[in-house]
């Protein structure tokens, strides 16, 4: 019986982690600063690279309750154009939509609000999936954000952001920037 279930979880496992597409960045390739946590996975079919963050605990919950997570990710196509976007994850489990969003405020004053890409009606999730623009990029990067407003379709959370983590975060972008 022991040996039945050692074997059940570490087929459990296998395929578990062969659903997982992302490989840590290979450092010969990129000559990247130490503490940059980035993964890496080619799609084939599409003839796409996509880069991402390692996925960050931005507010400053430290449980899962009203927690804030976000991952950046770094499209380029054969063309060397590239496309950066962020998944927003909470704890909250609400419906999006196309008019869905993520604020950022920022200590400044300054907002910028950043709609959902999906135009799909999804209920039970806290992820939202929005564009970053390189005016977006350079806000995000150099001016201190104070809080993000995560808007569903009947409802908003708002989340107060952990300054470190934050710094953490920045420091990642820094990183997918480098790539290219």
């Amino acid at each position: 019986m022991r040996i039945i279930l050692i074997l059940i979880f570490s087929f459990f496992q296998l395929i578990l982690f062969s659903q997982n597409k992302f490989k840590a960045l290979d450092r010969n390739k990129y000559d990247l600063k130490k503490n940059c946590r980035i993964y890496e996975y080619y799609d084939e079919f599409k003839k796409l690279n996509y880069f991402k963050t390692s996925d960050i605990l931005v507010s400053k919950s430290m449980s899962s309750y009203n927690s804030l997570e976000a991952t950046i990710y770094k499209r380029i196509n054969n063309d060397k154009d590239f496309t950066y976007y962020i998944n927003f994850f909470t704890d909250k489990k609400e419906c999006i939509n196309e008019n869905s969003s993520v604020e950022i405020l920022f200590n400044n004053g300054n907002m910028i609000k950043l709609p959902n890409i999906s135009n799909k009606i999804e209920c039970g999730t806290g992820s939202l999936n929005v564009l970053l623009s390189e005016v977006h990029l350079s806000e995000i990067k150099n001016l201190e954000i104070d809080k993000i407003r995560v808007s569903f379709i009947d409802r908003y959370y708002d989340f107060e952001i952990d300054k470190n983590r934050i710094i953490k975060l920045i420091e990642n972008l820094d990183c997918l920037v480098q790539i290219d």
